[in-house]
C-alpha cells in the first residue's frame, strides 16, 4: 500500500499503474514534501491561498494543491480545517492546517 490518493483505477491497464508508481516515486512525492512546508509557513490557509504564495517561487500549477492536500492528509501530516470564505477565489473553501510531529509544537 502507498501513501496516495490512487491516479489510476483497477480496471486501467497495467501500463497505468506502472506510471503511476513511477510518478508517486519522483514528482508527485517532490510536489507532497514542497506543499507540505507551504502549509508549515501558512497554517490555516485554503489551497488557493497556499498556491499563491507558492506560485512566484515555483511555477507549479494551481490545481497541484488541491490534489496533493489529500496525500498529505492520508499520511497523516495535514488535516483540514474549518471551512471559510477563501481570500483569492472567494467561495468557501476548507483550510488546512499541520499535524505536528512527534515531539514537535506548531
Amino acid at each position: 500500500m502507498n501513501n496516495f490518493t490512487p491516479a489510476s483505477r483497477t480496471t486501467d491497464p497495467a501500463s497505468s499503474h506502472m506510471a503511476e508508481a513511477e510518478i508517486n516515486k519522483g514528482k508527485r512525492q517532490s510536489d507532497c514534501d514542497y506543499i507540505l512546508s507551504w502549509v508549515r509557513n501558512y497554517p490555516g490557509e485554503t489551497a488557493l491561498e497556499l498556491n499563491g504564495h507558492a506560485y512566484h517561487s515555483r511555477n507549479i500549477n494551481r490545481y497541484t494543491f488541491s490534489r496533493r492536500l489529500p496525500d498529505l492528509e492520508k499520511r497523516g501530516l495535514v488535516r483540514k480545517g474549518e471551512i471559510r470564505k477563501c481570500r483569492v477565489g472567494g467561495r468557501a473553501s476548507v483550510v488546512w492546517w499541520p499535524v505536528p510531529e512527534q515531539g514537535e509544537l506548531l
